[in-house]
């Protein structure tokens, strides 16, 4: 049977001869394979089936490296659930059904560091040790992640990005960047931006560093309610970035402990994940 004729939500295997296989990986392979374009995780580690945790709920998805999760990651999945709540009911009916709140791991290439079994396992551990369901998916566009959110519920869905990540929309063609705006910023979909900071200077909506050109593009989209900033985050951590926290446990350094939570050291140390002492 061809790809384009079948559809492959997960694969799982029960029984006792297969105690010692990992449905973790069994699925990232489906992945890798372009054999589907995302799985999911619940809080247990276990694949489940998307639909039966999103089917008509207000999703919330924030999308990261997690290598490891930081105490910015921590921050932007609690303080973008408490904006999403609040839109909702200030602007928007709740779906009676809640919000569900899920973590993305993106495969962006063939060589990504995702796709190496022991590096996509510590991850989906400790996304779980903080409380909350990852997917994995192949969608490098936001618009591909929003739409694949779209075909369980038709209710809100809210991006949580950090801006650095967000405004590369903005380094090509003028003609991509509108289409993959439109694309995203669907009807139903919100997207919240989370600061950084670099070099002492906070980046957000109202100091993006874009073109003017690209400016009137983020007011049309801040008028329309479509976007906005996390202002509620904590101005303390912003300066925090995994990938520097991943080099300082590479090199063995001190302090990174201090910028991730506790929950989370406590695993990196106790199943030496990222090479740590």
């Amino acid at each position: 049977i061809e790809k384009s004729r079948v559809v492959i939500n997960l694969v799982r295997v029960t029984g006792a001869l297969s105690q010692k296989v990992d449905n973790r990986l069994l699925n990232l392979h489906l992945v890798r394979e372009k054999m589907t374009n995302a799985v999911m995780f619940d809080e247990k580690g276990e694949v489940v089936l998307a639909s039966d945790h999103l089917y008509k709920k207000d999703v919330l998805v924030v999308r990261g490296s997690y290598r490891p999760p930081t105490l910015v990651n921590e921050d932007l999945l609690k303080k973008g659930c408490e904006k999403f709540s609040q839109d909702l009911k200030e602007h928007f009916t709740p779906s009676p059904n809640g919000i569900a709140a899920v973590c993305e791991l993106s495969i962006s290439n063939p060589n990504d560091e995702l796709l190496q079994e022991d590096h996509f396992l510590s991850r989906v551990d400790l996304i779980n040790a903080m409380g909350h369901k990852v997917l994995l998916s192949n969608f490098t566009q936001y618009y591909k992640l929003t739409a694949f959110f779209s075909r369980f519920t038709k209710s809100r869905i809210a991006l949580v990005l950090g801006a650095y990540n967000f405004f590369q929309i903005f380094d090509r063609d003028d003609g991509k960047i509108l289409s993959s705006l439109g694309q995203l910023f669907k009807e139903n979909v919100s997207v919240y931006l989370y600061p950084y900071k670099e070099d002492g200077k906070i980046t957000d909506l109202h100091n993006s560093g874009l073109e003017e050109k690209h400016e009137s593009i983020i007011d049309f989209l801040k008028s329309s309610g479509q976007i906005s900033n996390l202002d509620n985050y904590n101005p303390d951590i912003v300066h925090i970035f995994s990938r520097k926290v991943y080099e300082m446990i590479q090199n063995h350094e001190d302090g990174w402990e201090d910028l991730v939570p506790k929950v989370i050291a406590k695993m990196i140390k106790d199943k030496k994940f990222f090479g740590a002492k």
